[in-house]
């Protein structure tokens, strides 16, 4: 009796850790360590000229506290602080994961996912922007549209090892053909250097500014 009800307990723990072993996971990086500064400078930025806000309702200095709505600004900044939240972990929303058999798409800030059968799969282009699934066979230059579509950026860049692996494992192991027309995986080539360029810069505009609303809130600290 009592192995009648721990063998097959044994067996599904067994078959779920089997297929856990199988799974391969695939994710995104953020873009730039500057773009990640820059976000979380913009967000120190609006926190302080909130402190601003706070201090003058607390203090209630007359000639500014009755003309503040302050439920509506701290509603305001909340929605400001859930948007630079989002940017700022948006390459941690979308992930991959796929087995011998299928891979599936997760995107957890919609709430969506879609499933890939590799059973389907008659060529795999990775492209400038993503790997392209398709169920028959084309012509080049492929005109057809993709049946799936892994995009190579989903609020950061795809990891270049995993999806190398991704390559790979189409090629050796599902011996799916696949056809590679980009020399530079998306996001880490030399190009990219001007936009980090651009996010130093507004990190040091943003840091310069920053300086008059940390003054206000010292200021009306030390003077309260």
């Amino acid at each position: 009796m009592i192995f009648a009800i721990i063998y097959p307990t044994v067996i599904h723990i067994f078959y779920e850790v089997t297929i856990h072993m199988k799974m391969r996971k695939i994710e995104y990086n953020y873009s730039s360590a500057f773009k990640q500064l820059l976000l979380a400078v913009i967000a120190l930025y609006v926190l302080l000229y909130y402190l601003v806000v706070v201090e003058i309702k607390v203090f209630d200095i007359k000639e500014y506290a009755d003309s503040i709505l302050f439920f509506r600004s701290t509603i305001v900044y909340l929605v400001i602080f859930a948007v630079l939240g989002c940017l700022f972990f948006a390459h941690r929303f979308c992930y991959s994961i796929y087995t011998p058999d299928e891979l599936t798409f997760y995107n957890r800030l919609l709430f969506r996912q879609k499933t890939l059968d590799f059973s389907r799969v008659k060529l795999a282009v990775f492209d400038t922007f993503g790997v392209k699934f398709y169920d028959k066979e084309v012509s080049f230059p492929i005109t057809e549209k993709p049946f799936f579509t892994l995009p190579f950026y989903r609020g950061g860049f795809i990891d270049p090892v995993q999806i190398d692996k991704l390559h790979h494992f189409l090629q050796d192991s599902k011996k799916i053909p696949v056809v590679k027309n980009y020399k530079v995986l998306l996001g880490y080539g030399k190009s990219w250097r001007l936009l980090y360029a651009f996010y130093i810069f507004f990190t040091i505009c943003f840091i310069i500014a920053g300086v008059t609303p940390l003054t206000a809130v010292i200021v009306l600290f030390l003077n309260h």
